[in-house]
């Protein structure tokens, strides 16, 4: 919306400006999707721990999907198609054929909610650890990639 410009003048260093654009997007995103995931995994019956690996495995995702969105919004100026892509072509059909399921960051929530909850879900194959491990991760290298960018941009 032309407001970035106003920030690269300012003494803040990049990695701020990128980690405060991402914790933006988790503070709208995750309350709202977190509701409404658990709500649906309550209605299923499941139990208790299904209600908790939903609440976990969605916060982690949308800490992981967050940064790498925040870092591609820096990149295109269609960030939104690009994301929507990704997630409907990578995700939805490429990752679900097991072609390349570790580039998913859907394939390391399942996995969160499948190991807390001890239910077998597809694209749910790594282990807890790992899972977690990865998508704080891919948070990381998302703002990290988000300020790489946004130091190498300039002024128009």
């Amino acid at each position: 919306n032309g407001s970035l410009v106003y920030l690269w003048l300012k003494p803040i260093a990049r990695w701020k400006i990128v980690a405060a654009a991402t914790a933006a997007v988790i503070t709208v995103a995750a309350p709202a999707l977190t509701v409404g995931l658990t709500l649906a995994s309550a209605l299923t019956g499941g139990g208790g721990g299904l209600i908790i690996g939903t609440i976990i495995g969605t916060v982690l995702a949308v800490i992981a999907y967050s940064a790498v969105f925040t870092a591609l919004g820096l990149v295109t100026q269609r960030a939104l198609l690009w994301g929507i892509g990704y997630i409907v072509i990578i995700e939805g059909v490429v990752a679900r054929f097991g072609l390349i399921d570790k580039i998913a960051i859907r394939s390391y929530s399942r996995s969160v909610v499948a190991k807390i909850t001890d239910v077998d879900i597809d694209l749910g194959t790594v282990g807890l650890p790992i899972a977690i491990v990865v998508l704080f991760f891919i948070g990381g290298l998302g703002v990290a990639a988000g300020t790489a960018r946004l130091s190498r941009m300039t002024i128009p």
